[in-house]
């Protein structure tokens, strides 16, 4: 094993005003004691109001507070496969502005139970409520998801497009699909890796982070400059009082380099090679990879190093109970980007739930949703002997 995480790993410094513009509360115009400029409509009044970082007990209830309703309609003539619904755009906002504007409307979730070999699941239906104004596009198809973890995903960045490029030509030899979700920038058309996002369909952090202000809080910035508002244009003008942005491009990179210099906290004095080698044995490592070359900056010279991120960055078929049907342009309704693995133990330790919306309550749950290309690994691991079972959750526990 290498450096779960890379020593010393510093890309920008003076953070501070970037975790504060994190931490910022946003309110609608001309609210007192937060920032002026969310909304209309918006599903959140700050980031970490959905990337908690290892928050303490988490409950089902809490978390499905923090889950939104992703939203896409399936277009193939699109480059992009889906485009936002025309009036609701790219989420259902449960926020409005109260007293002047409804929120867009809410869902609830159903908790199906399967079972997958012996192990007893529940995945998560939506059931719209209080849809106030108009139907969705007959087309709409809806996706729940929790927001994904930001722990590392500064290094994530800094691996070199030619690594994945060489991941992706690995895959027939390793008896796998996995593809690169090649995708485009608000500002370009030009096509870059994806690597952000459950189906890496956004290829920068700025984008990412510009995309979730816009999304999630209803912040404009150069990037995504109309407000969500689902109401009426005399409605909607009357309540956009702010002037586009509402954050400008200093402050979006200000929270994009607090957000890369965020560490994984792992315990490795709790590292089982036991655990590893059987990771290794049932195959987890050819998508969750490790030995991953890194190279940036460090007082003006280049210094390369093997970290062990757990992901290629790839999207993978993971198989029908996980699919959503909703395609982010490569990736399909059964694709996925392989997640990062480190600081999987923190996640465990705060009770985060996993997968895209939260259905795993643990690490073995996750397992089990495992298929498509995954389906041997899985198998694999509900084949091994209770011993070798426990080293391996006892190493995963300890990224």
């Amino acid at each position: 094993m290498h450096l779960a995480f890379p020593e010393n790993f510093v890309l920008s410094k003076n953070t501070e005003k970037g975790q504060e513009f994190f931490k910022t509360r946003w309110v609608v115009p001309f609210i007192s004691n937060g920032r002026w400029g969310r909304g209309p409509h918006s599903n959140a009044e700050t980031c970490d109001s959905c990337h908690t970082m290892s928050a303490p007990e988490k409950t089902r209830d809490k978390l499905r507070d923090t889950r939104i309703l992703k939203l896409g309609v399936r277009d193939l003539q699109l480059e992009r496969k889906t485009r936002p619904d025309t009036r609701y755009g790219n989420e259902l906002s449960r926020f409005g502005v109260i007293g002047q504007l409804l929120p867009e409307g809410d869902f609830s979730l159903t908790w199906i139970n399967e079972t997958i070999g012996e192990v007893a699941l529940q995945r998560p239906v939506p059931n719209i409520t209080d849809l106030n104004f108009g139907d969705f596009e007959k087309d709409t198809v809806f996706s729940v998801r929790q927001g994904n973890p930001l722990e590392g995903i500064g290094v994530l960045s800094e691996i070199p497009a030619e690594t994945i490029i060489q991941f992706e030509k690995e895959q027939p030899n390793l008896g796998l699909d996995g593809r690169i979700n090649w995708v485009a920038s608000n500002k370009s058309e030009k096509l870059e890796i994806g690597r952000f996002g459950y189906k890496a369909s956004v290829p920068t952090l700025l984008s990412q982070v510009s995309l979730a202000f816009h999304d999630e809080l209803g912040v404009t910035s150069t990037d995504h400059p109309n407000d969500p508002c689902a109401g009426t244009d005399s409605v909607c003008s009357e309540l956009i009082k702010i002037s586009s942005p509402e954050i400008n491009d200093e402050r979006l990179n200000q929270v994009t380099a607090y957000l890369k210099n965020l560490t994984v906290k792992s315990n490795r004095t709790q590292f089982s090679q036991d655990g590893y080698d059987v990771f290794r044995s049932i195959r987890c490592g050819d998508c969750h990879r490790t030995e991953v070359l890194v190279t940036w900056d460090t007082d003006a010279t280049e210094k390369p190093e093997y970290i062990d991120p757990f992901t290629d960055l790839l999207i993978h078929d993971m198989g029908e109970g996980l699919s959503d049907n909703l395609p982010e342009w490569k990736a399909r309704g059964r694709d996925w980007r392989t997640s990062s693995l480190w600081g999987l133990g923190s996640k465990v330790n705060s009770r985060t739930y996993f997968l895209h919306d939260g259905r795993a309550k643990t690490i073995e749950e996750a397992i089990a949703w495992h298929g498509g290309e995954a389906l041997p690994s899985a198998k694999a691991y509900f084949s091994l002997e209770p011993k070798e079972k426990d080293s391996l959750l006892v190493f995963l526990k300890s990224l």
